[in-house]
């Protein structure tokens, strides 16, 4: 069977999904005929780039082009989709990074096209290119044959030389959306005539990461795991190696609760299964960050709020409400200084990962028991609240005499000194706190 993100690769500017900016401009170019001699295509991975460039050639390079509708029957055009075109040459710039190359393309551009209006040069990976390649490359761009086409394609955009830039027309290549990539796909699935559960497509889309096609390769292994019967989240959570909500809930909740057999319950199921102990404590972090977020009110401004199923997001609500915003970071911090001394001992054994996650695991329970000075200045105010409440002040006397500003404060001052010193504890001033209230005036 053909490589999903193989057979479903957009063909003409209709199938481009999101990308307005830069399909809008090139099919503006092209229906006006004013055709740049150099395109530099610059985003991440997996959103669309050389699909886009080779879109870009046929537009150029059918027999009834230029045109915004490539036919899909002609020569070129079944050419450029298989990508043996004779005169739409796609160069990996990762393997033929030397000046050699180069040069060879420089004696190539003169030649005139065989078959096509346009001979046209895809370079993937363009920033790959040695200071000498791109060196070489910077005249032919600067002042190239007139049936020649430079596409130049990267995921570093900051590694290319301004020289290069300045010599092409940009286009930056955005992420695509949850939305995006969840709509898509559902239209995959719906054409290949698999049922599934709505959620899965959510999940699949949020560990995309922004990337149509990690997101239909990720869709592509599922299917193989299932032999095309209904996809399910438990299908995800078997093929990624991943774990349900109630996995990181159980986790958090042990820590929160100072229960150390339920948190290393969770660890030792990871570990049992084989899966890996790293990926859990990253999605751990992200699970809390969801938390913090949703306590500040913050999750409707995130494109990942549409990823959680209704399970899921309950069990983020209900742990909001159990946690302090700072201990969430407390633990969020300590877990993640964790999880970069890991990475940067790559080669270390899952055994001494899953000590080491261990230990630090009742580190953070240990400093969760003493009570943070927001929880201390918290439980004073409602130490003197109450003091207040039980003891009010007496009427004041006919004519008392009225103290200044100075004594005030230092009335003030003298009298949190005493309820500071009897919740600590060090000195019993219970007495004195009564009457420094029942002698208000």
């Amino acid at each position: 069977m053909i490589n999903l993100a193989l057979k479903y690769r957009p063909k003409n500017f209709n199938d481009i999904v999101g990308q307005i900016h830069a399909s809008q401009t090139l099919k503006n170019s092209i229906t006006s005929g004013s055709i740049s001699h150099a395109y530099l295509f610059y985003g991440s991975r997996g959103i669309g780039k050389t699909s886009m460039a080779r879109i870009v050639a046929k537009s150029l390079n059918c027999v009834n082009g230029p045109t915004l509708t490539p036919c899909e029957v002609c020569d070129n055009c079944r050419g450029i989709n298989q990508g043996n075109h004779v005169d739409v040459v796609e160069m990996d710039a990762a393997s033929n990074r030397g000046i050699e190359h180069i040069r060879e393309l420089r004696e190539n551009v003169r030649f005139s096209p065989m078959s096509s209006r346009y001979k046209i040069y895809i370079i993937d990976e363009v920033h790959m290119l040695t200071n000498e390649s791109f060196n070489a490359l910077l005249k032919t761009l600067e002042e190239p044959p007139e049936h020649v086409v430079f596409i130049l394609a990267t995921t570093e955009f900051h590694k290319i030389p301004e020289t290069i830039i300045s010599r092409c027309q940009n286009y930056p290549f955005k992420k695509f959306s949850l939305p995006d990539i969840t709509h898509r796909l559902s239209f995959i699935l719906e054409a290949e005539k698999i049922p599934f559960e709505e959620d899965a497509l959510g999940f699949i889309a949020t560990k995309a990461e922004g990337s149509m096609r990690d997101g239909i390769s990720i869709l592509d292994s599922i299917i193989a795991y299932t032999h095309r019967e209904k996809l399910t989240l438990n299908d995800i959570y078997s093929v990624l190696g991943t774990l349900p909500a109630e996995s990181y809930a159980n986790f958090l909740d042990g820590i929160k609760t100072s229960n150390l057999q339920k948190a290393l319950r969770e660890i030792n199921s990871v570990y049992d299964d084989g899966l890996d102990l790293k990926r859990f404590v990253w999605d751990v972090l992200d699970t809390i960050k969801n938390i913090v977020l949703l306590k500040n009110n913050a999750m409707q401004n995130t494109s990942s709020i549409s990823s959680f199923t209704e399970n899921a997001r309950k069990k983020l609500e209900e742990m909001a409400q159990k946690w302090d915003g700072n201990e969430l970071i407390f633990v969020f911090n300590s877990l993640f200084t964790l999880y970069n001394e890991w990475n940067m001992f790559p080669s270390m054994k899952s055994g001494e990962i899953r000590a080491m996650l261990e230990i630090k695991i009742v580190q953070i329970m240990e400093s969760l028991k003493n009570p943070s000075l927001s929880q201390v200045l918290q439980k004073l105010d409602g130490i003197i609240k109450k003091i207040n409440n039980e003891n009010p002040p007496e009427d004041p006397q006919p004519h008392p005499v009225k103290p200044g500003k100075k004594m005030e404060e230092d009335a003030s001052d003298n009298n949190d000194f005493y309820i500071k010193k009897a919740f600590l504890g060090t000195t019993d001033h219970t007495d004195e706190i009564k009457n420094i209230f029942t002698s208000k005036e």
